[in-house]
């Protein structure tokens, strides 16, 4: 559901600047050039009527996943990586979660798009604090999006295994929407981490649904973020490690907690299955390396995401 959502957000963008301008233009075949060029430019700029001309957007989400009717971006996919966009008038003036529109959905959706959920959460949370102030936010801000941020991903954990284990289940169908609507509200602290952005390089080049790219990267980069982290970090990994044990998933650290959670929800780990060359691996890198989620809770460089994918 994220991608016509977002697919909307960008339309009602356009229709918007053809009101105010009155004059034709060409998207063509080159997305970025013309994101780089028009799109983010006039939002920098945008007139006093912008906002009067852009068509109301109401987020009615099939999914429990993105969170885009909660957000003000949108995620465009390119020929080569994924482009954002972001402004306040793309958020949605409305929402509507309707948890009968996901009872259909095939497990393996459910599954995938609760990861995207259970992500959005974790990683902004781990966004460190200073981040979230460098963006704009006031401490009170930051402390309101830490909560959102453990809500939803509260949400997600003891309510995904509910969803695949009985999916006419609406009650909890219900709290994984609004787990993905905390996740949207919990990344306005800065980006998200390192788990967006191999997933972003994985799916982009292998054309993975998102939430299944998430799934493989997720315990790859917790693992190597446990390796990095201090004392102060720490403490943050241990609270959400305990929120995994207290639904039933237990482990020593973070990473087998996650491990123990995806387990029974039949998703791929790392890049199991996928036939991946040595030059794969260096593109992968460089995808990740510029990709724009990038306040992972320590700071990472292109040699960094080389050794998570290898």
């Amino acid at each position: 559901t994220g991608g016509p959502l977002d697919a909307s957000k960008i339309a009602m963008l356009l229709v918007a600047k053809k009101r105010i301008e009155k004059e034709q233009f060409d998207i063509g075949r080159d997305g970025p050039t013309f994101i780089s060029d028009v799109l983010r430019p006039f939002l920098k700029t945008a007139p006093a009527e912008y906002f009067d001309s852009i068509p109301l957007i109401t987020g009615i989400p099939t999914t429990a996943g993105t969170g885009s009717e909660g957000g003000k971006s949108a995620v465009i996919t390119l020929e080569k990586g994924k482009a954002v966009i972001g402004h306040p008038s793309l958020m949605p003036r409305y929402v509507a979660l309707l948890p009968q529109l996901t009872e259909n959905l095939p497990p393996h959706l459910t599954a995938a798009t609760g990861m995207d959920a259970l992500f959005h959460n974790i990683e902004a949370f781990l966004v460190p604090y200073e981040l979230g102030l460098a963006d704009g936010l006031n401490p009170d801000e930051v402390e309101a999006c830490d909560n959102y941020a453990k809500k939803g991903a509260l949400l997600v954990i003891f309510n995904l295994p509910k969803a695949m284990e009985r999916p006419s289940d609406l009650k909890a169908r219900l709290n994984l929407q609004i787990g993905a609507l905390c996740g949207a509200k919990a990344f306005r602290k800065a980006d998200l981490g390192a788990i967006h952005a191999t997933a972003h390089a994985l799916g982009s080049k292998y054309h993975l649904h998102h939430g299944t790219a998430i799934a493989r990267m997720s315990v790859p980069v917790i693992r190597y973020n446990e390796s990095k982290i201090n004392d102060e970090q720490k403490t943050k990994f241990e609270l959400l490690r305990s929120m995994f044990s207290d639904a039933g998933f237990a482990g020593d650290t973070l990473s087998a907690a996650v491990h123990n959670f995806l387990k029974p929800l039949g998703l791929p780990f790392g890049l199991d299955g996928l036939e991946i060359t040595e030059a794969d691996i260096e593109e992968l890198s460089d995808l990740a390396t510029s990709d724009g989620c990038q306040t992972n809770v320590v700071r990472l460089g292109r040699d960094d995401y080389n050794s998570i994918f290898r």
